[in-house]
């Protein structure tokens, strides 16, 4: 029996020629988010692949919130790992601040 579905990647492919049109309508910067998204539909190929789903428009949304989802929480680590770096400068400029006086 032959494949009932196109192979992942040829089903992404085929959502990036739907998407032509409309991303040529977008701002420029919104241009690099949508490849953004798709960057991570193909980074997440494999797990597409499992989906095996007659939509693959749905493997590709997930693949870009995982991805969001992902560089998020590495912001939030980052902020909060700067705010403990504020934290720390700002009781050692008190410090040396208390005896300068």
């Amino acid at each position: 029996m032959g494949r009932t579905l196109a192979p992942y990647s040829m089903q992404i492919e085929a959502i990036e020629e739907r998407l032509k049109k409309f991303r040529r309508g977008l701002r420029r910067e919104d241009q690099t988010a949508l490849d953004s998204i798709m960057r991570a539909a193909r980074y997440q190929l494999q797990s597409g692949v499992l989906a095996a789903s007659p939509n693959p428009f749905d493997s590709v949304a997930l693949s870009a919130l995982i991805d969001q989802e992902r560089r998020l929480c590495a912001y939030q680590s980052e902020i909060e790992d700067l705010r403990n770096q504020l934290q720390v400068l700002g009781k050692e400029f008190s410090v040396v601040r208390s005896m300068a006086v």
